[in-house]
């Protein structure tokens, strides 16, 4: 999924990674996790993702914490979800 930058709001924002692997083996499993369905059950939303998490070293200049130019900020932190092998939607309190 594309982060949106043109966010200005202070809403934390981490990026999450699903790779093609996982979106056939979701597809086997008879979850739908193209691009095109996981943006309209999550976006805008907040969720749960499981899987490995790594600092996004070639996107750190994207993140609040570590631009070095704030308009780009496209989420809160480097740190990234590698390759996710769950998404779930949590409902707001």
């Amino acid at each position: 999924m594309v982060a949106d930058l043109t966010r200005t709001d202070s809403t934390p924002r981490v990026a999450i990674e699903v790779t093609p692997r996982w979106r056939a083996r979701m597809r086997l499993r008879g979850e739908d996790w193209s691009t095109a369905a996981l943006k309209a059950r999550v976006l805008g939303r907040r969720v749960r993702a499981t899987g490995w998490l790594l600092f996004d070293r070639p996107n750190e200049d994207a993140s609040q914490h570590t631009a070095v130019d704030p308009s780009l900020n496209a989420r809160t932190t480097a740190w990234s979800f590698i390759r996710v092998t769950g998404i779930e939607v949590v409902e707001e309190p």
